[in-house]
C-alpha cells in the first residue's frame, strides 16, 4: 500500500498560499468599500489599529515569555 501523503513542506505552502490569497481578495474588497463609502475609511484605520496591537502585543508578550518555563520539581 502507497502513502499518498504529501511532505509537511507541501502541505505549509499550499496552507499559506491560499490563506494569502484570501487575504488579498479581503483587501481588495475593503478598498472597493472604502471608495465607495468614505466612512469606511475609519473603520480600516481602527482595524489597523488593533492588529498593530494586537502584533506588538505578541511580539513582546510572546518574545517575552518564551524562555520563561515553569521549572520543573523532582519531588520523586
Amino acid at each position: 500500500m502507497t502513502d499518498h501523503r504529501r511532505p509537511a513542506a507541501n502541505r505549509d505552502t499550499g496552507t499559506f498560499l491560499a490563506l494569502f490569497g484570501l487575504l488579498a481578495i479581503a483587501i481588495g474588497l475593503i478598498v472597493l468599500c472604502a471608495m465607495v463609502l468614505p466612512q469606511m475609511a475609519g473603520f480600516v484605520t481602527v482595524v489597523l489599529g488593533l492588529f498593530c496591537f494586537g502584533v506588538l502585543h505578541y511580539l513582546l508578550w510572546g518574545w517575552w515569555m518564551t524562555g520563561r518555563h515553569p521549572q520543573e520539581r523532582d519531588d520523586d
